[in-house]
């Protein structure tokens, strides 16, 4: 018989296994909850957002004249 019994080898850890998929798999799924929430409510107001940055947009598009851009740039500084 010898040490293990009649039990096959791998019958002694493969209830371990299960387990460590499961928190293999749990941690994963924690770690992409994290980066989610931080992604969805930690960067809200990158540089493309900033108000200036939309006007130079609007401006080098051609939907606001130079004087228009001149006088919201003003507007915006105050």
């Amino acid at each position: 018989m010898g040490r293990g019994g009649s039990y096959p080898a791998s019958y002694d850890y493969s209830n371990y296994s299960y387990w460590n998929i499961f928190w293999i798999l749990l941690f994963a799924a924690a770690i992409f909850l994290i980066v989610r929430i931080i992604y969805r409510f930690g960067i809200k107001n990158t540089a493309s957002e900033i108000p200036l940055n939309i006007l130079r947009k609007r401006f080098a598009k051609g939907e606001i004249t130079k004087k228009e851009f001149e006088d919201m740039k003003k507007e915006l500084r105050e």
